[in-house]
């Protein structure tokens, strides 16, 4: 019999308090509504800085799909992984189960490479600081003011260029209002939720927000293996802390201090189908297994795994960040410096049965540091925005497979790959909107990058006595990587009516070169991954009608890669490749007036 997850609210506890000083005349009970006054007519337009500064998203020319806080967490969102499931050309799939790598997917540009020290082309941000380890973007949801997909190249406006998209989270920010709230929630399979945070005025000119959630369930992939634990489980805590000083004569400084940690004891399984090859060479699911989407010994049963003991998943992740912004008449600078480090520890039964044949290791530390400056001016028919961009990206991990199938395919207990690669890279970037008549703007934006990597690798498998190691002392100039690129964004926007605007333009944007890495030395052709380069041909339309409680908004594009960084596997090898490709799509995507879902549906769901 099937598990049927029914996500259950046994309690939903909501706490808002704010501060009454000098309202003391005002005291008495509040007056009824007018019966006169309607129901909210039309559409909430959203205010977002896919830009980075604030408007409306309906004169946003950018494909953009937001969300706010409360909207989220009413259609049920836990997990950065469930914004998916709302968002039209967005896909994000975890590779190992909850708490790890997740593959964000923007209009099909993705990244199926789970290696620890790759960056994905579809860039992640939390409050304009961006996230590197891979591993750290499967993160749960709490305390959001909103959340912006924006589709197609990103490079003209943020720090570190995207060739997919961009997806950024908005933390709600300390007010002097004091005000607070707490939520729990329970559900089957043990599922425990608790998040609170409360925000107030500290002292003249200070302000703090205090956040934290607590998420617990158990494996929801039940282990028939009665020595092993249940997989896919969560036991996760996260806190974020904000200061907010106002200095003076427009001066703002907020720091943020970030943590989270995962303790998953039964590990994310691994499912295999069988699958046979295609007159193409194309490989495709045997059509009764196809029907079960794994083949599990002993069962057929979707939610049931037959894997050894020992699996597990632990990670453990910290950001902090300083954001000075001085802010005068008609121009803004910001300082952003951020620090993180993210560490992970798994263990996996790679054979996926209860024979203590296979097992994986992959562990890693990250460490990160960027620092970007802004510049945004604003004279009359003028918007500018310029930066500057440092990242430091330093990750150093290993992959190991061991057990009886490393002595049978490596004559050794088992086969040892140690990797460090470093990037060092530098942007200047800046965009200019100029309106050359009320109705008509033009966007222009320029970015050059300059990407710097070196990679230490080593590899142990008794193939070679001693291993083998890949370096600049082994392998010279093979073990590096510097890379210089040019992204730029040209846009046209007409809007005939208040209610309509037709966009269309032109973007490009890279993505860096990397190293290939596995359970053994890749062939040394196949070693150097080259820069991969998207250039996006878009236009789109954006209008409301019937007074706002209608809006329809549209856009087709089209892809066109160069060196394009493609995946497979190859033995146990993970390799990336380059090759080019085109992409063709339109959308056309209509909003109604209606009230937003209220029940809470979980991912782990069972139909």
């Amino acid at each position: 019999m099937m598990f049927q997850r029914i996500r259950a609210t046994a309690i939903s506890l909501l706490l808002c308090v704010r501060s009454v000083a000098g309202a003391a005349g005002a005291a008495g009970p509040a007056e009824p509504p007018s019966p006169d006054v309607e129901e909210q007519s039309s559409i909430e337009v959203l205010v977002v800085t896919a830009q980075r500064r604030e408007e409306s998203i309906q004169t946003t020319p950018i494909a953009v799909t937001a969300f706010t806080g409360d909207a989220l967490r009413a259609l049920g969102a836990e997990s950065s992984t469930d914004l998916a499931r709302f968002t039209p050309s967005l896909k994000i799939a975890p590779v190992f189960g909850e708490g790890n790598i997740p593959n964000i997917v923007i209009r099909g540009v993705g990244l199926n490479d789970f290696r620890d020290y790759n960056e994905s082309p579809s860039a992640v941000y939390v409050d304009e600081v961006y996230k590197g380890a891979l591993a750290s973007l499967d993160f749960q949801l709490f305390d959001l003011d909103r959340v912006e997909v924006l589709k197609g190249p990103q490079g003209t406006l943020f720090g570190r260029n995207a060739t997919g998209g961009l997806i950024h989270y908005i933390s709600k920010k300390p007010t002097e209002d004091t005000e607070g709230y707490s939520r729990l929630s329970v559900g089957s399979f043990n599922d425990v939720n608790v998040e609170a945070a409360v925000s107030s005025s500290l002292m003249e000119g200070a302000t703090g927000r205090a956040s934290v959630i607590h998420h617990q369930h158990d494996g929801t992939e039940r282990n028939l293996n009665p020595l092993g634990g249940d997989g896919d489980a969560l036991n996760l805590t996260a806190e974020r802390g904000q200061l907010a000083f106002d200095l003076t004569n427009g001066v703002w400084l907020r720091l943020t201090v970030e943590h989270g940690e995962n303790d998953n004891d039964g590990g994310n399984p691994y499912r295999y189908a069988a699958s046979y090859f295609l007159p193409d060479s194309l490989a495709a699911l045997e059509p009764n297994n196809s029907m079960r989407n794994a083949a599990v010994i002993g069962s057929s049963n979707v939610s049931h795994i037959n894997v050894s003991a020992g699996p597990f998943l632990t990670t453990n992740s910290t950001s902090e960040t300083a954001r000075l912004e001085w802010k005068g008449n008609s121009t803004t600078f910001v300082s952003i410096a951020n620090y993180q480090t993210f560490h992970k520890r798994q263990e996996g039964d790679c054979d996926s049965t209860p024979v203590d044949y296979c097992f994986t290791r992959f562990n890693s530390d990250t460490t990160q540091f960027s620092q970007e400056f802004h510049l945004q001016a604003t004279r009359r028919s003028l918007r500018s925005d310029v930066g500057v961009y440092y990242l430091s990206l330093k990750t150093r991990g290993i992959q190991e497979v061991f057990g009886p199938i490393a002595e049978v395919l490596f004559e050794a207990p088992f086969s040892f790959t140690a990797f460090e690669p470093d990037t060092k890279s530098w942007a200047g970037f800046g965009q200019v909107e100029y309106d050359l008549s009320p109705s008509l703007t033009v966007t222009g934006g320029l970015r050059y990058t300059h990407d710097g990597k070196n990679m230490y690798q080593s590899f142990l498998n008794g193939v070679v006595p001693g291993g083998v190691v890949y370096d600049r002392n082994t392998i010279g100039d093979a073990a590096k990587r510097t890379d210089t690129s040019v992204a730029f964004l040209g846009n046209l926007a007409w809007r005939p009516t208040d209610d309509t605007m037709i966009y269309g333009g032109v973007s490009r944007a890279p993505k860096s070169g990397t190293f290939n890495s596995g359970f053994g030395p890749p062939p040394a052709d196949m070693y150097v991954v080259r820069p991969e380069r998207l250039t996006d041909y878009e236009a789109g339309v954006k209008s409301q009608w019937l007074g706002g409680k209608l809006q329809v908004n549209g856009d087709v594009f089209y892809y066109q890669y160069k060196d394009y960084q493609a995946f497979v596997f190859q033995g146990l090898n993970q390799s990336l490749f380059n090759v080019d490709a085109t992409t063709r799509f339109a959308r056309v995507a209509r909003s109604t007036l209606g009230a937003i879902p209220r029940s809470r549906v979980s991912r782990r769901d069972r139909a």
